[in-house]
């Protein structure tokens, strides 16, 4: 099973994924800011309310990479934390294929 984390931006003008490169991996996790936890970087249109942008997330997830997504952490915060099936590694690098196929 693999996770990543995610920085959640809800009811933007327009959609977006940032795929965030990390490169300060020396620092303890508690010495990171959310901008260097967050893998993922994602704006969404839907808004925060009546759970809208979870599950728009979680839509958008298994359209672009055809697996099943779930908030393991983070449903009411900004910053998510979300399992799949599989590599963290392949999961980005399939993301990433799907995004630059749009």
């Amino acid at each position: 099973m693999g996770h990543l984390t995610l920085k959640i931006f809800a009811g933007s003008k327009e959609q977006d994924i940032q795929i965030n490169s990390q490169t300060n991996t020396n620092l303890q996790r508690s010495d990171k800011s959310a901008n260097d936890i967050a893998d993922i970087t994602i704006r969404l249109c839907e808004k925060a309310c009546d759970n809208k942008a979870n599950m728009a997330l979680i839509k958008l997830f298994k359209k672009l990479t055809k697996k099943p997504v779930r908030i393991v952490s983070g449903t009411k915060s900004r910053i998510k934390v979300i399992m799949f099936d599989g590599d963290s590694q392949a999961f980005l690098d399939l993301l990433r294929n799907s995004l630059s196929s749009l």
